[in-house]
């Protein structure tokens, strides 16, 4: 599974944090260097060397304070609630050293700072360390309120007590930590509601794309992430300090390289700029990049940011589709069959072998026309304006069903033809696809066969098919009907109560336990060639299918057998016939391979046994596109249409060759399990020649 892109990490309370700590060294600095400044500058009782080392040790707290602010700013600072406190305690430090050095005391209107150190360090380096301020902010005014009560330094003059000054002080401080607590926790309130707003973001942009990456002002690539598809294009390694153009695996021609530097020094926003590339697997992909111009506070131009995206899979289902539209234009218009592209009637398209049909000099004679012309019945015009009706509301891909038409020719020649029409979408809208199988001969045939079979039919419409009920555990008969009795010659008070195996029924018992085996293994039999004997001795050819039941606790088998006796003289007439075609012929039935004809033999080397209950894998060389081929003819045999499409197969010596492949049900209300005829044809020459 691919992963997403992983997006450079932003902590924002930790950026916040950076922020009031960058202000707050600075604040420093500047206040100490001020004071530095007003103690060598104003007058004072203080002698020259105390004002000398005040203004040294000032000068000192504003040099940490600015070399604190400066490796802040530029994020080298690794312990930033360590060093907050550490000035903060320099701060407060300073100031009750102040008021011993001036002998004010508890007096010194400086020791309002503590107070507003302990708040601002709490609400930047969070409360654990406001607390820990306003203890030792604590602690010196205790301490100055020691030295006044001792006498070493000045008391109190008027009416003011220590205590109250100490109180003072000390409430002072006590606000000053509560302050910057509520301060932090609204802080860290806004930040925590920030910090989700941009996962959410940041989740949702991993989601929608594959990389994310940003230029500098000179179009240098100055963060790449790492791309979920793995294509190497976009690989910090291979784009880190470069520009687009320094950057040969973007795939870009010079035109399309040229536009694009256009664009960025134009500082206009680009989107979709589809790249090319190989990547470590020696593989194509396609890849789509998307930027916006960025600009500083003061409107200054700072570089590119964006996002890209791994568009293979689209980029090659456009290819894919190009491909099959070329490979649909190619068979439409060499396709043997007739093939016309029309809307309500109206021709928009039409193959060489439709003209041949139709009687017109060329398929480009025909466009333009209209089909109905060439129906000369009006019954048959109002059939095929319902079924165009019936169209319209067809979505693309449906077909009409099946039918047969009697047309002419544009010289009046008549003819028959087995229409088969399916929605397309046109140019000119939706419209159909029909094709045209001329079965003129073949009507003709089937009329003289039935004028001949007509002699027999009545004998067809009186001899139903071979019906018994048995116990599937005994074999005894429960029920038999008339054309059982007639075809085994038995009588039925002979037949109830006992089993096949009693009269001989079967002509081979043990193919009874494979029938019966059968049915036990999958639940019921279709069309399987069985013997039976009859009284006399004489075999007797039939296709049995049967099933199992329960009643009252008893468990049944339903047999329904048919005399093919005729039947199988045909399938040997087919089979010689079969065996005389240029294409490759296989019945398939249940996915094994039940019949081949000779060319099939011929042209994959193997022998009917050899083939006999293999699946049509075995004649591919690529299982994995066996499988795929599988499920789109299984897809169109479901929805009752033919399949055909060109594939490599596998001879039996291991060669490979290119053939033409067709199927098509056998039975269309059971399109898969009543069997399939694959055909093929060897085209390996014709596409060579191509």
């Amino acid at each position: 599974m691919s992963q997403r892109p992983r997006l450079p990490p932003l902590d924002a309370s930790d950026t916040v944090r950076r922020l009031i700590g960058g202000a707050f060294f600075g604040t420093g600095a500047v206040a100490a260097a001020v004071l530095a400044v007003l103690f060598v500058a104003l007058p004072s009782a203080l002698d020259a060397g105390a004002r000398a080392g005040a203004a040294l040790a000032f000068l000192a707290f504003a040099a940490l304070c600015a070399g604190l602010w400066q490796r802040s700013r530029a994020s080298r600072l690794a312990r930033l609630n360590r060093a907050l406190l550490l000035v903060s305690l320099g701060a407060m430090s300073l100031a009750l050293g102040t008021s011993v050095l001036l002998d004010d005391g508890l007096r010194q209107p400086g020791l309002a700072v503590l107070g507003l150190v302990v708040c601002l360090l709490g609400a930047a380096a969070g409360v654990r360390h406001g607390l820990a301020a306003a203890a030792f902010a604590l602690l010196g005014i205790a301490g100055l309120a020691a030295l006044q009560a001792s006498g070493r330094l000045a008391a109190p003059g008027g009416t003011e007590s220590l205590a109250m000054l100490a109180g003072l002080h000390a409430v002072v401080i006590a606000c000053g930590a509560a302050g910057g607590a509520l301060i932090a926790r609204v802080i860290d309130h806004y930040l925590a509601q920030s910090a989700a707003r941009e996962r959410r973001f940041r989740e949702l942009l991993g989601i929608a794309v594959d990389w994310y990456w940003e230029q500098d002002e000179e179009f240098r690539f100055t963060r790449v992430t790492e791309s979920r598809a793995g294509a190497a294009a976009l690989s910090p390694q291979r784009a880190l300090g470069r520009t687009p153009w320094e950057h040969a695996g973007l795939g870009l021609d010079d035109e399309t390289l040229d536009a694009h530097r256009a664009d960025l020094e134009a500082h206009r926003p680009f989107s979709n700029l589809l790249t090319s590339t190989v990547d470590a697997q020696g593989r194509l992909r396609h890849l789509a990049l998307s930027g916006e111009p960025k600009f500083d506070a003061a409107g200054v131009f700072a570089g590119y940011w964006g996002v890209g995206r791994d568009v293979t899979a689209q980029v090659r289902a456009q290819q894919a589709m190009s491909t099959s539209e070329m490979r649909y234009r190619t068979l439409f218009t060499r396709s043997p069959s007739a093939m016309v592209l029309h809307r309500r009637g109206t021709v928009l398209d039409a193959n060489a072998a439709a003209a041949r049909l139709f009687g017109y000099r060329d398929a480009e004679a025909m466009k333009g026309g209209n089909l109905l012309d060439h129906f000369g019945a009006s019954e048959q015009r109002q059939l095929v304006r319902e079924r165009i009706a019936l169209s319209e509301r067809l979505a693309p891909g449906e077909a009409l069903p099946v039918i047969d038409y009697r047309m002419q020719a544009l010289d009046g020649r008549p003819f028959v033809v087995e229409a088969t029409a399916v929605a397309v979408d046109s140019v000119a809208g939706q419209a159909l696809l029909t094709m045209y199988v001329d079965i003129t001969a073949r009507k003709s045939a089937e009329a003289a066969l039935r004028r001949s079979e007509a002699l027999l039919s009545h004998l067809f419409a009186t001899s139903p098919d071979c019906l018994t009920l048995t116990d599937l555990e005994t074999g005894r008969y429960a029920l038999v009907n008339d054309c059982f009795l007639q075809v085994t010659g038995w009588r039925r008070e002979e037949v109830i109560g006992r089993t096949s195996t009693e009269l001989g029924v079967w002509q081979r018992p043990e193919d009874r336990d494979v029938f019966v085996a059968a049915i036990r293994r999958q639940g019921g039999v279709q069309a399987m060639p069985v013997n039976f004997r009859h009284r006399e001795g004489r075999r007797i050819p039939l296709l049995a299918s049967g099933a199992h039941f329960d009643f009252d606790g008893q468990r049944f088998l339903v047999l329904a057998a048919r005399d093919v006796s005729a039947s199988e003289q045909t399938r040997l007439e087919v089979e010689a016939i079969l065996n005389t075609v240029s294409l490759a012929i296989a019945f398939v039935r249940e996915q094994r391979i039940v019949r081949v004809n000779a060319r099939h033999r011929e042209m994959f080397g193997y022998s009917e046994e050899e083939l006999r209950q293999s699946t049509l894998s075995a004649l591919w060389p690529d299982p994995a596109g066996f499988q795929r081929l599988r499920r789109e003819a299984i897809g169109k045999l479901r929805q009752k249409h033919g399949y055909e499409c060109e594939a490599q197969l596998k001879r039996r010596d291991g060669t490979l060759f290119w053939a033409r492949l067709q199927a098509q049900s056998v039975d269309p209300s059971n399109p898969i399990g009543g069997g399939t005829i694959w055909t093929a044809e060897d085209i390996t020459e014709r596409r060579q020649t191509q």
